[in-house]
Order: structure tokens, then C-alpha cells, then sequence
């Protein structure tokens, strides 16, 4: 659940580079006091626990829209420095498979890290007290619940809060609007104005959602959204486009004489871009960008009222697919748990 799935370019290297860096620091660590024979020992385990990790990472839950980690399971099996490389093991091969940006594999091991040993110690001070199964879920509400809301806050604070709310995909709303057969050309036919890029070698199909005389909108599905984008910038500056809004390079505006044209990467589909061309006043100020701002908050609010769960819609369907997801991998957890420590030699 506090796995970040950020392509990579968006989040600023100040972030994610002091990470890698304090990841490495922790390996070093590990490896510095390093007991070659626990080591032996519990590779097989880790190993068992690393394939569980991965597959709880890479397949959402049909029942809530998030997934499972087991990270604090992890630690619980094998402790806390064996998980901590197991967690980078995961991270790693999913980021190379392309479920997360690779420059996120510091961040994320760290966050997923932290939920591990939070729960580990909580666990080893709450054992000595009540029995092993409540201690396991406990622990692993306590640790996910911190993870959670850090990995939450890291993505509100770089790149919104749309971002970071569990959704559907929008795969289907494509089969409601009108699809454009050939692939080499954005917002072709439209009586007011057309952007023709015939070079765009990484789209797929294009979809026309919404079409009037001030705006057309399209969702453009590619294999590589990267090298489509930079692709578009390219043909656009050579065209006399401007640039005059971009958070990063999923997100931003260009403009030339009357019209602004909009793009975002839509949120929770892979592959899917939305580009909104517009035709603006004369006197429109680039300087506010008000009418992007206002496209933010609109995407916000069409995301919210589109998530429902147990018959809750919005904030309240956001909070329970959450408190959900706690649930679940805390018991998961504390059963698993009490049942592989069996196989533990200590």
C-alpha cells in the first residue's frame, strides 16, 4: 500500500538521490556486521518471503483497489536487516518492470523499510506482553499506518493530490467517445484549429472525448508515453510553440498565438494521456495559469466522484479503501505469521 508508483522525471533529484544515498549508507551497514552463518541460514526464507513480496506488490486486491506489501511480515521472518535487502530485491525488479520509476527504488525501499522495522520492534515489545497473534496485526496496523501516510504525503507534496487517491482505471471511458483510426496525428479536423505531429512514432490509438468550438480534448494511448511527449515537445518548439507550464514532464501547457494546448498523464492508467487544445483571449495572462490550475482541481474532483467502495463515494470511499487495505495486511499478516514461524530454526 505505501509502494509510490511515480514514473521517473517527476519527482526532483533532491529527493530521490538522497535516498539512493542513505539506501547505500544502510547497506553498508548491513554488510559491515555481516554473520555469514545467520546469513546461510535464512537466505532460503528470505528468498521464499522476497517471491511473496513481489507478487502482493505487483497484483491489486480485487476486493480494494490497493495491494498488499508484507513487509512487516518480512521482518518478522527473517529480521530486520534480511528484509531490508529483500524490500531493495522487490523494489528493484519492480521498478524494472516498469511498475515504478527506477529513480523511486531508494525512496521506496526506505518507506517500505521503515514499515518493516516500526513494525519489527512494536511486535518485539508487544510479544512480551500479549500473545504472538495480536501482536502481529498490531504491529503491522502501527507500521503500515506510518508508512502509509508518508509515502501519501511525499506524493501530495510533489505532485498533487489527485495523484495519490486509489482509483479505477479509465479504460473503459475510451470506448465512449469517438476513436481515430490513423496514429500520427493530434486533434485532426477540427473546424477552428488543428496540431498535425506527423513524426509522433509512439501513439497508438486516439481517442476524441470532447469536441466544441473553443476545445477539443483527446486521450492518446502509447506504449511510451516518455518518448511520445518528448517527441511532441520537440515538433512543437519547431512549430513556434511556446512553452509555458510544465511541473514536470507529464504535466504542463504550451501555447502559440490563440491557443493553449494542455497535457497530463491521467492518473492510475498506465500509457494514457489527456491533451486539451483551447482557444484563449487574446489577453489571456500565461504569467497565472489560472485555466491550469482550475484543470488540476477539476481532475481532483472528477477522480473523487468517481471512486466508490461499500457504497461510500469520495473522501469517504478514499478512507475506507484504505482503512481496508490496513485491515487486510494486518491480518493477513498476523495468520501467516503464526503459522510460518513454525519453519523459523530460532
Amino acid at each position: 500500500m505505501s509502494h509510490i508508483h511515480i514514473p521517473d522525471g517527476i519527482l526532483a533529484w533532491w529527493i530521490w538521490v538522497p535516498a539512493l544515498i542513505l539506501v547505500v549508507g544502510i547497506l553498508f551497514m548491513i554488510f559491515k556486521g555481516w554473520n555469514q552463518e545467520e546469513a546461510r541460514r535464512l537466505v532460503p526464507l528470505a528468498a521464499m518471503m522476497s517471491a511473496l513480496m513481489l507478487i502482493t506488490m505487483s497484483v491489486p486486491l480485487f476486493i480494494v483497489p490497493v495491494h498488499l506489501t508484507l513487509a512487516v511480515l518480512a521482518g518478522l521472518m527473517v529480521g530486520p536487516k534480511m528484509a531490508f535487502l529483500s524490500i531493495l530485491v522487490v523494489n528493484t525488479i519492480l521498478a524494472s518492470l516498469g511498475h515504478s520509476g527506477v529513480t523511486l527504488v531508494g525512496l521506496n525501499t526506505l518507506i517500505i523499510g521503515l514499515e518493516m522495522f516500526v513494525g519489527v520492534m512494536i511486535f518485539r515489545l508487544l510479544s512480551k506482553i500479549i500473545s504472538t497473534l495480536p501482536s502481529a496485526i498490531i504491529a503491522t496496523v502501527v507500521g503500515l499506518s506510518l508508512s502509509l501516510s508518508l509515502s501519501f504525503g511525499l506524493v501530495v507534496a510533489t505532485v498533487g493530490l489527485a495523484e495519490a487517491l486509489p482509483h479505477e482505471e479509465h479504460d473503459d471511458e475510451l470506448n465512449d467517445g469517438e476513436i481515430v483510426d490513423h496514429n500520427r496525428s493530434l486533434f485532426p479536423g477540427n473546424e477552428f484549429f488543428t496540431l498535425t505531429l506527423p513524426t509522433l512514432n509512439h501513439v497508438d490509438k486516439i481517442t476524441i472525448v470532447e469536441e466544441s468550438d473553443e476545445l477539443v480534448k483527446i486521450i492518446v494511448e502509447s506504449h511510451n508515453v516518455k518518448g511520445l511527449l518528448n517527441e511532441m515537445f520537440a515538433e512543437l518548439e519547431e512549430l513556434g510553440w511556446e512553452k509555458v507550464g510544465q511541473s514536470n514532464i507529464y504535466k504542463g501547457s504550451y501555447t502559440i498565438d490563440d491557443v493553449e494546448l494542455f497535457y497530463h498523464e491521467i492518473v492510475g492508467s498506465e500509457g494514457l494521456i489527456e491533451f486539451e487544445l483551447i482557444l484563449i483571449d487574446e489577453d489571456h495572462d500565461h504569467d497565472d495559469h489560472d485555466d491550469y490550475d482550475d484543470h488540476d482541481h477539476e481532475d481532483l474532483e472528477t477522480i473523487l466522484s468517481e471512486i466508490n467502495y461499500l457504497g461510500f463515494s469520495g473522501w469517504l470511499a478514499v478512507i475506507m479503501i484504505y482503512l481496508m487495505g490496513i485491515t487486510l495486511e494486518s491480518t493477513a499478516t498476523g495468520f501467516i505469521y503464526k503459522s510460518l514461524k513454525k519453519v523459523k530454526k530460532d
